[in-house]
């Protein structure tokens, strides 16, 4: 689920830095990252995903 999280961000045009994919991968909690998912959806920074 980590790379998709990544894929919605970068389908957006958004920037996505290596520390943000690194926090996203390194999410073992399936319903962490299942939350992070939907805010790739609605974030304006790929950062906001940690807000």
């Amino acid at each position: 689920m980590a790379e998709s999280v990544v894929a919605v961000l970068e389908a957006r045009g958004l920037s996505v830095p290596d520390r943000v994919r690194e926090r996203v991968a390194e999410e073992p909690a399936p319903e962490i990252l299942s939350g992070r998912l939907r805010r790739a959806a609605t974030v304006e920074k790929s950062g906001a995903l940690f807000d």
